[in-house]
């Protein structure tokens, strides 16, 4: 049976972490503040001669890409999922806001490996390059929580009610070595 976790598993030499990897998100962060910063010299410059029009947009796209490269919350939530030889753990991530919330609920689906077949690289509906997908025994409840904004692969159409077909694609690690390393931590668990 599915369990909720308050928290993510302890990673462990075999633990695998389905997300992008840490470089990647610091060269968007990166490139977002350079971007930003540009934007806001060529503003100071040049602000007497640019259309009305074209001074709104750089006056709002400065604070937006500079403060979006330093606020972390943007940055915080890019686990997909994470697998090791017990089974495989989806995060509840609550929605990105900007008004003022409760503190933070983190809540973890720990799927045993009984519960997730046919691991394979597909194409996601709507995407064009590969993903890893795979099928999950899933209650209602658990699939509205946990997989609303996951996609679906092109060779399964239509959930059933106590199933779940996840399509995780468009960020490194592609999606074949992601795939074998799955399988291979299946394989391991005796499922």
């Amino acid at each position: 049976m599915n369990r909720l976790l308050p928290k993510p598993p302890t990673p462990n030499p075999t633990t695998f972490v389905y997300r992008p990897p840490p470089w990647l998100m610091l060269g968007f962060r990166c490139a977002m503040l350079v971007v930003g910063a540009v934007t806001a010299v060529m503003l100071a410059l040049h602000w007497q001669a640019m259309p009305l029009w074209a001074a709104l947009l750089a006056g709002l796209l400065t604070p937006a890409l500079m403060g979006g490269s330093a606020w972390p919350r943007l940055w915080r939530d890019t686990t997909r999922f994470i697998a090791d030889e017990t089974g495989m753990f989806f995060p509840a991530y609550p929605a990105l806001t900007f008004a003022a919330t409760e503190p933070r609920q983190e809540a973890w689906l720990a799927v045993p490996w009984q519960h997730v077949a046919n691991i394979r690289v597909a194409t996601e509906v709507g995407e064009d390059g590969s993903c890893v997908a795979f099928d999950l025994q899933v209650s209602p409840s658990e699939r509205a929580r946990f997989f609303g904004t996951v996609g679906e692969p092109r060779d399964r159409r239509g959930q059933r009610s106590a199933q779940v077909f996840a399509a995780y694609g468009g960020w490194p690690p592609s999606a074949k070595p992601a795939a074998a390393r799955l399988l291979s931590l299946q394989s391991r668990s005796g499922a």
